[in-house]
């Protein structure tokens, strides 16, 4: 199992859409391929954000949750009662790509003022003019002008994408990862402000966020959650199916 970003198909072989490779229409097995002991294994791909979500269920197996994080981009998923959401055709919850500013910077999607034209780290490294996330970090840390500023404008974007998400999703649980977990100390008052202005019932549910570690390994670990799903789910029948049973 595969754990890639964007939109796939159902049957995980077919990668519809991911503007951050710059793929559409691709079939990861045409040039991956995996062989043991020269037996071809079927190549299946989920979303990256969703199998790093399993993660955090198999650690919280009855939790609420929107769970937002990104290496470049920013991506979500949405956990109710211990089942994630992932909509219609498996698509849901692409926050990254919710409007946050009309006549902002054009995104890889092809629309402009995307969540992650501001609060994605190739933006926030852009916009900043910092080498890499650490140095962000560092700057914030010393209350450099250019540091701070960037990581307010990201803590303000992220505020309205998210009341828009928690104000259509009645779900009072955040959880950061990826680039957002280094930056949370220094989103985490203006981001507290925004939601507690635009979410219509935060002055009757507090809103809690957390940042969820170890967030770079969750994709793949979770790509082997994803895949053992059925095994982990009912051990006892697939080991009839494995003897023939």
């Amino acid at each position: 199992m595969l754990a890639l970003p964007g939109l796939l198909d159902r049957t995980g072989t077919l990668v519809l859409r991911a503007p951050n490779l710059g793929w559409e229409g691709v079939a990861p097995a045409d040039f991956w391929h995996l062989d043991v002991d020269g037996v071809s294994i079927p190549l299946r791909s989920a979303n990256d954000i969703d199998c790093a979500a399993l993660t955090v269920l198999r650690e919280d197996p009855t939790a609420s949750f929107i769970y937002v994080t990104g290496e470049v981009g920013v991506g979500a998923a949405i956990a109710f009662n211990g089942e994630l959401l992932t909509g219609r055709s498996g698509w849901a919850a692409e926050l990254g790509h919710v409007c946050v500013a009309p006549d902002g910077d054009l995104c890889g999607c092809g629309a402009r003022g995307c969540l992650e034209t501001v609060a994605g780290t190739r933006a926030l490294l852009r916009r900043s003019g910092y080498a890499d996330l650490a140095a962000l970090v560092a700057g914030a840390e010393a209350g450099e002008a250019a540091a701070v500023g960037t990581i307010d404008d990201a803590a303000t974007a992220l505020g309205i994408a998210l009341s828009a998400a928690l104000n259509l999703l009645d779900v009072e649980n955040i959880r950061l990862g990826g680039h957002l977990g280094p930056l949370e100390p220094f989103l985490r008052d203006r981001l507290a402000d925004e939601l507690d202005v635009r979410v219509m019932w935060s002055h009757q549910t507090k809103i809690v966020t957390e940042v969820v570690e170890r967030s770079p390994l969750r994709a793949s670990m979770g790509a082997g959650l994803a895949a053992l799903r059925h095994v982990l789910a009912d051990p006892a029948s697939w080991i009839g199916e494995l003897l023939g049973d």
